[in-house]
């Protein structure tokens, strides 16, 4: 299939179709399942979308493919299906230098992360790997990873 690249009346159109699906499903399913997705391509027939792993594809293609068609039929009759490809995300490039807000003092890496949970607090420890020089502290509530939790279990459970 020959597509060309999306200009700005297709982009137009992907993003109406983005937003009617993040009004039908709702931020958290649609910043999950739906804002990866990439607009690859549109021909007469086919709009071709990438994602970053087969599982979301398979996800997407068994909960939200076809009302992807629908909605982008609604602005290009002529469309008659939607293609969904894996294209991984590009790999993150390493740090050749500390980040700005890098303690000044802080031990150069790699470092060792001792985690632990007390009074209701998940305290992470950084040391140095090489030497076990004390890098910072981190403490935070547990009340508020319990939403995070909550739903990483439930994508899992579906």
């Amino acid at each position: 299939m020959v597509g060309h690249r999306p200009d700005s009346r297709v982009a137009a159109h992907w993003a109406k179709v983005r937003g009617a699906l993040r009004a039908e499903v709702g931020d958290a399913a649609y910043r999950s399942w739906l804002k990866p997705l990439t607009l690859l391509a549109v021909d007469d027939l086919a709009v071709r979308l990438a994602v970053p792993t087969r599982f979301m594809r398979d996800w997407v293609v068994g909960h939200y493919a076809e009302r992807i068609r629908e909605l982008w039929a609604q602005h290009d009759p002529r469309i008659a299906s939607v293609d969904i490809e894996i294209r991984a995300a590009p790999a993150r490039r390493q740090w050749r230098k500390p980040p700005a807000d890098a303690p000044a003092d802080a031990p150069p890496g790699p470092y060792a992360l001792r985690l632990s949970v007390a009074g209701g607090r998940l305290d992470m420890r950084v040391r140095a790997a090489a030497d076990g020089a004390d890098a910072g502290r981190i403490v935070v509530p547990l009340s508020g990873l319990r939403r995070v939790v909550r739903d990483y279990f439930t994508v899992c459970e579906n």
